[in-house]
């Protein structure tokens, strides 16, 4: 990508304004890097990107169903009490309604985490759910990712701006479906979600939501709503290679390492370090102090030790959200590395 296109999105401010909050402008973003749509045709929109490199891993066991693994239970004594406390500050400091947490060492599956199992996230408001249903869609059929996809904002229809933060800057014209997949996550095009959406089989889609212990369609007073540690789940299937096959699985994470919101999880991660996520915030609620929900969750490649990170916020300011998401991740980030160098040097 174009070091200025780069350097202009990672140093984009949030900005709240009477009920509209922008955070970031990607428009010539993605037409840089996906080319042109509609004018020169779908030779110009990128294919799904396929690497050759190891962001998933097959060994991992990971628990799908909600099960804690026996190597789960065991205590991860770098973090102490810190990461809850830190955490709680955090809340008071920032003025954060809630804040949970989840993390896991991939590496041999301990787990600790902050109020992981507190259930705030409708599953309808993420991405993720619609992105790993497609890839599996994709898995069955080859030509899928590569089809040809038309977009026609005049037939789909304007998204609601009141309750998401991102702009779409897609216009009228012929598409690739892996194009697209990757404008919605990478991007939080709302107009590519939408055309995503109709194209999903939904028997795909229930299912991945079924396999993995989520429901959809709930009653708030009987269902579950998605927690920082259910929310794990999508990045860790894709990671351990459980759900997709290998090649589907590589391709997943190398989409999600292509994310342009950096001010989140990655925000004080040093350059060097690959980090594979999807960062979100949305309004889900009427509650003036719960307004907003907003989320980074996926699997930072810490050498020798990677692992995965959910933090999943609810409040009123998307600001002050992903200001404690980026705190909470350089602190995660702080102790991983504090802990790997004395491991060096006892070795």
């Amino acid at each position: 990508m174009n070091p200025k296109i780069t350097s202009a999105l990672k140093n984009k401010h949030l900005a709240l304004a009477v009920g509209t909050i922008v955070l970031f402008f990607v428009g010539t973003a993605i037409g840089y890097r996906y080319g042109r749509p509609a004018d020169d045709g779908i030779k110009d929109d990128k294919p799904l990107r396929f690497q050759s490199g190891k962001l998933s891993h097959p060994l991992l066991e990971c628990d799908i169903e909600g099960e804690d693994l026996p190597a789960a239970a065991q205590e991860i004594p770098y973090f102490d009490k810190d990461l809850t406390e830190f955490a709680r500050n955090l809340e008071g400091r920032l003025g954060v309604s809630k804040v949970t947490v989840y993390f896991r060492d991939l590496g041999n599956g301990p787990w600790i985490g902050v109020k992981q199992d507190r259930q705030l996230l409708d599953p309808s408001k993420s991405r993720l759910p619609l992105f790993l249903a497609l890839m599996k869609q994709g898995e069955s059929d080859p030509a899928f990712l590569s089809r040809p996809l038309i977009c026609d904002p005049s037939k789909l229809g304007l998204p609601d701006t009141n309750s998401t933060i991102y702009k779409s800057v897609m216009t009228a014209g012929e598409y690739t479906v892996g194009g697209v997949m990757e404008r919605m996550l990478d991007f939080g095009d709302p107009l590519a979600a939408k055309l995503l959406e109709k194209l999903a089989n939904q028997e795909i889609y229930a299912k991945v939501l079924r396999d993995l212990s989520i429901e959809l369609d709930y009653d708030p007073s009987t269902k579950s709503l998605l927690s920082a540690r259910s929310l794990s789940r999508f990045p860790l299937v894709i990671y351990n290679n459980s759900y997709l096959n290998h090649r589907t699985s590589e391709a997943a994470m190398s989409i999600m390492t292509g994310n342009a919101f950096t001010e989140a999880m990655p925000r004080f991660l040093p350059k060097e370090v690959l980090i594979a996520h999807n960062y979100e915030a949305v309004r889900t609620s009427t509650d003036p102090d719960e307004m907003w929900s907003v989320h980074d969750t996926g699997v930072v490649y810490y050498k020798g030790m990677p692992y995965a990170l959910s933090i999943l916020t609810t409040g009123q300011n998307p600001i002050a959200q992903t200001n404690a998401i980026a705190e909470l991740s350089r602190f995660v980030f702080q102790k991983v590395d504090s802990h790997m160098k004395k491991m060096h040097r006892k070795s």
